[in-house]
């Protein structure tokens, strides 16, 4: 399973991840979830479905060798609140504000996220993701679009390699 790749190649304070979800598991909350989406018109895949998948996947993440499970606490209208601000700020600003509203995203997520009884925080500043995206869309360029395929694998890491537990 690709999360179980994902976490164990993660490391928080020197510390690795470890990701023991099981893909029966998923499916089985998947099903749930599409006959929600259904019975609500989409209600529940728009507003709801996101924050039980993460709240899925952070409760199966561990530190290793740590049996204390991790949650996503944020509520669902929070959560859909940072979604949307997340969205005007960049409509307004005519995208010139995606990386700062992209920024303040990523930290409420990891903010809202527990692990071994520990909160996550993320020192990600919209200026630092400014610059890195810069350096991806010219290396994009340069490479005639071949760069472009691993832009998505070094966002994901550069917000990894910004969160450390709280209170180190």
């Amino acid at each position: 399973m690709m999360l179980r790749w994902k976490y164990r190649n993660t490391f928080i304070n020197g510390k690795r991840l470890e990701f023991r979800g099981r893909a029966i598991s998923l499916f089985g909350k998947y099903i749930v979830w599409v006959l929600l989406g259904i019975i609500t018109l989409g209600i529940h895949t728009v507003f709801f479905l996101p924050v039980r998948y993460k709240q899925w996947v952070i409760s199966n993440v561990f530190v290793d060798g740590d049996n204390i499970q991790g949650s996503f606490e944020p509520g669902i209208g929070h959560y859909f609140g940072q979604r949307l601000l997340r969205w005007f700020i960049t409509v307004i600003t005519f995208g010139i504000g995606y990386w700062y509203a992209a920024m303040k995203f990523e930290r409420f997520v990891w903010s809202e996220t527990v692990i071994s009884n520990r909160r996550l925080e993320s020192t990600v500043t919209g200026m630092g993701y400014l610059g890195k995206s810069i350096v991806w869309f010219l290396l994009t360029i340069v490479t005639i679009g071949i760069y472009g395929i691993w832009v998505p694998i070094k966002r994901k890491r550069f917000f990894i390699e910004n969160v450390r537990l709280q209170g180190t």
